[in-house]
């Protein structure tokens, strides 16, 4: 029998063939004969050349000893048949795989693969292919989209407790899905980075939700640190909390813009965005009077520079009455979350300044980045020169066991010290993200509050003195609206923002 022609072609041009088919064909041509099988045997350039344009090359510093291109082929292929992102991309004949509403390993497989694709992501954001193809798997203009949407950003306890009855079947979240597949979900959705809204037909707001979470003082622990954290003394992030207040602060953020007419610069408009490490870019600010401080090499987190902080918080007695006189302790068991909550937030934006003081070399042989402590001072957005507005603040930055960048910032008021926070840097070292997190009285005394939720961000290297705002903000005149549901923000004499939302039908 004669040879196929396509067999006698140089082995150069076969690899070259080979790039230009779907992965999951390279899979099928390379068990079809044996000169394929050995061509393909141990020669890592024939997957990474059908790779290219799918998949990024991953940043050096991110890149394991042990990266193997055949593994993450095989990946790629699990990730297209988890999503609905079919082998002939181009002809759009998607295959929508069969997924059970309770398939634990489906969820923990897709989440597991999904953040590995984001941490070896290009850190340009916008020419990252892989971040394109989560861009188009969870695209909500698309059926496949919606679907992958609703099924893996939308199975928290929070999206399950917002479910309409009719939807849920009067299932709890427990029922619904297991811890492991909550916890996946909801760290998911943090990556995604803008907050979902699922069909109104299906479920409730989950905003009223993420507030019953974010300010149920039961959640404030010394074994969770007071954080975001599991209650086990090591600081393991609790994803659900950590979404929860994503949720908020991103509302927050959109009624700041919407009802104030100020347009703070693009964060959390575009999903996965700044979710992957070395992320940050930083900007030139304006009318800055020192010079640009050079980048510390010897710190990995690159903490010196300007950062821009929310922070919200309800009225104390609100908070004190949804906690203690609402619900009495002994009425509610510990584990059943509190009725969703319709208040008032204040909102406050400050602009941080902080370098580096000290950086302590790791004695962990599994985590050999340091720990670095950073000193600065906050100031309001709004009220530069009101004391109560502004401080002096210092923090750490160190990685958990668990490998993620765990933030702790004390701000101090004369000499004293009154608020802690805890977070953690969403998309691991110098991504753009930022970090999420509780903020709460420095004594940590009681589970009396003061607390709620925070975010800052990094935007710049340098280190603004300016008293001229208008590169952390565009300021514009307010748009009018209509919307029956209309939400407002009134600024009270010291910067802070009361937002008053006002829901119908729920």
């Amino acid at each position: 029998m004669a040879r196929p022609a396509l067999l006698n072609l140089p082995v150069e041009l076969l690899v070259h063939i080979m790039r230009f088919v779907e992965p999951e064909d390279l899979l099928a041509i390379r068990a079809s004969c044996k000169l394929f099988r050995e061509l393909c045997k141990g020669n890592p350039v024939v997957y990474e050349y059908n790779l290219r344009g799918l998949l990024d090359n991953p940043p050096t510093a991110f890149k394991p000893k042990t990266w193997n291109w055949e593994r993450k082929l095989k990946d790629l292929i699990a990730l297209r048949d988890i999503y609905g992102e079919g082998t002939r991309i181009e002809s759009c004949s998607w295959r929508m795989p069969a997924v059970k509403p309770n398939d634990k390993e489906q969820q923990l497989l897709a989440t597991a693969k999904t953040v590995d694709l984001i941490y070896h992501a290009s850190s340009n954001s916008d020419s990252s292919a892989n971040l394109s193809f989560l861009q188009k798997a969870f695209d909500p203009t698309s059926r496949y989209g919606m679907r992958n949407i609703e099924r893996y950003l939308g199975s928290s306890t929070l999206f399950c407790r917002s479910m309409l009855p009719t939807a849920s079947g009067f299932l709890t979240p427990a029922v619904m899905y297991s811890e492991d597949e909550r916890q996946a979900s909801a760290k998911l959705h943090c990556y995604y980075g803008v907050p979902v809204t699922l069909s109104p037909k299906l479920y409730r707001r989950p905003y009223h939700y993420a507030l019953s979470v974010v300010y149920d003082m039961r959640n404030y622990t010394d074994l969770s640190l007071w954080g975001p954290f599991k209650p086990d003394g090591e600081a393991t992030v609790d994803w659900e909390k950590v979404e929860a207040i994503m949720i908020i602060l991103g509302h927050n953020l959109k009624c700041f813009d919407d009802q104030t007419g100020r347009r703070l610069k693009p964060l959390w408009t575009t999903p996965w965005a700044g979710s992957q490490p070395d992320s940050f870019r930083s900007v030139c600010l304006v009318d800055t009077k020192s010079p640009t401080p050079p980048v510390n090499e010897s710190d990995p987190y690159n903490i010196t520079g300007s950062w821009m902080r929310i922070v919200t918080f309800l009225d104390y007695h609100e908070l004190f009455y949804y906690n203690f006189e609402d619900e009495p302790e002994d009425v509610l068991p510990a584990d059943v979350p509190r009725p969703p909550l319709h208040a008032t937030e204040a909102i406050r934006l400050i602009i941080m300044e902080l370098e580096v003081v000290k950086i302590i070399p790791s004695t962990d042989p599994k985590q050999p980045l340091p720990k670095v402590q950073f000193k600065g001072i906050s100031r309001s957005l709004h009220s530069p020169h009101d004391p109560n507005a502004n401080s002096n603040i210092r923090g750490t930055v160190q990685m958990t066991k668990e490998g993620e960048v765990r933030w702790t910032t004390i701000s101090v008021y004369n000499g004293e010290e009154r608020w802690k926070s805890e977070g953690i840097q969403i998309g691991g070292i110098r991504s753009a993200r930022g970090v999420l997190g509780h903020w709460f009285d420095r004594d940590m005394d009681n589970q009396q509050g003061p607390a709620g939720p925070t975010a800052f961000w990094k935007v710049s290297n340098e280190v603004d003195q300016a008293e001229n705002m208008d590169h952390w903000i565009d300021l514009s005149t307010p748009s009018d609206t209509d919307d029956e549901n209309a939400e407002t923000a009134d600024e009270d004499a010291d910067g802070t923002y009361f937002a008053t939302f006002t829901t119908l039908g729920e």
